[in-house]
């Protein structure tokens, strides 16, 4: 609905009267049903719910390779059973109804005559419709319309991937907390195309800095930003001083400091070589550094991988022993490393000459504990 209005279908009215009684009759539905998100395809849904088409359905294309079904409570727990049987990715929504199904049947009549009298305009941008799955004319956005939208599968991932095919490869995500990042990525990466997603809010973050920081990175994108909005006044340039400047540089620091400021990394993995008794490194696990942590995701957490451990004690025999063959031997997790941009973890890795034990320490800086996250032997 908000992306009907501000594609220009709507007047505000119109748009909240859709809004409010579309949420009011569904919430009327509740009680008998559950809906799951679970790592199939479409085909592979088709045969999981064969012979309880009737009970359970297909909610949501989220994208090739995730759907949500939705349906009865106990068909849709005894497939989901199935499904977990097998080792398919299942999770559950916390809501107890089925929307998308047979159960908003009931609303249908009342849906249709409340929203008889709104009047749907010609849009001024494109409207992608998640009933159809493609471009959807603004005049047609009408009361039936908004049935088909409360009674039939969310085509979110055809819509998705219809835009990659026309070009697109860039998307931007209005909610207060990211949801849909992984599906339009893999749609992209269904397509051999790489892309672009940005995000508006995140929950538990301020929000006047998570926004303007998003602004920026659409900025640094190469989008154009109407500044006169963001700051609220008129952008008039200010002039630079024209007077020569004067290039003289005061620089005063410790050996250890231009080290730390202007060495090389060793590894991505080990950073800047550290003053100890032992060989040490130490570098920050910055996710927005390390984007490919994104894919090593657990629920809402990125937890650092195993095999990144392995890599620190590769790193280490390379950059110790070059001329030497190496194995890494009994890696041990000790403690999950979990990563985020809020609490980006400072990492250390300590290596004993004696024993051949490495050990990859992490803090977040908080009361200055470390945790020992694993060792292993070289």
């Amino acid at each position: 609905m908000a992306a009907a209005y501000v594609a220009g279908a709507y007047t505000m009215e119109d748009a909240v009267t859709v809004i409010y009684h579309r949420s009011r009759l569904q919430d009327q539905t509740g009680g008998n049903g559950r809906m799951v998100a679970v790592g199939l395809s479409q085909a592979e849904a088709r045969k999981a719910i064969a012979g309880k088409e009737d009970q359970v359905e297909v909610a949501v294309v989220n994208s090739p390779g995730l759907l949500t079904l939705a349906g009865d409570t106990e068909p849709l727990e005894e497939v989901v059973a199935d499904l977990e049987e097998q080792g398919k990715f299942v999770r559950w929504l916390r809501i107890d109804y089925a929307f998308h199904t047979h159960q908003m049947e009931p609303i249908k009549d009342e849906l249709l005559e409340v929203l008889k009298d709104i009047k749907p305009r010609a849009t001024t941008i494109p409207y992608i419709s998640t009933v159809t799955g493609g471009v959807y004319e603004g005049a047609k956005i009408d009361a039936e319309y908004w049935w088909n939208n409360v009674r039939e599968a969310v085509l979110f991932a055809p819509a998705i991937q219809n835009l990659i095919r026309s070009g697109e490869d860039s998307f931007l995500e209005l909610g207060p907390h990211p949801a849909l990042q992984n599906p339009i990525m893999e749609c992209l990466s269904d397509q051999s195309r790489k892309g672009f997603y940005f995000s508006s809010l995140k929950r538990k973050t301020d929000e006047s800095v998570e926004m303007l920081s998003n602004l920026a990175r659409l900025h640094n994108h190469g989008y154009e930003l109407d500044w006169e909005s963001v700051n609220q006044a008129s952008p008039k340039g200010v002039r630079l001083p024209t007077y020569a400047w004067q290039k003289e540089i005061f620089w005063l620091e410790s050996k250890e400091g231009e080290y730390l400021r202007c060495a090389p990394l060793e590894h991505p993995l080990l950073g800047l070589k550290q003053t100890a008794p032992h060989p040490t490194w130490r570098f920050e696990l910055d996710p927005r550094y390390f984007t490919w942590l994104d894919d090593h995701r657990f629920w809402d957490s990125v937890v650092f991988p195993a095999a990144g451990y392995g890599e620190i004690g590769i790193a280490i025999a390379r950059k110790l022993f070059p001329d030497e063959s190496y194995v890494v031997e009994d890696l041990e997790m000790k403690k999950a490393l979990f990563v985020s941009e809020e609490k980006v973890p400072t990492v250390e890795v300590v290596f004993d000459p004696d024993t051949r034990i490495f050990q990859v320490f992490s803090s977040t800086g908080d009361k200055g504990e470390w945790d020992l996250n694993s060792q292993g032997v070289l």
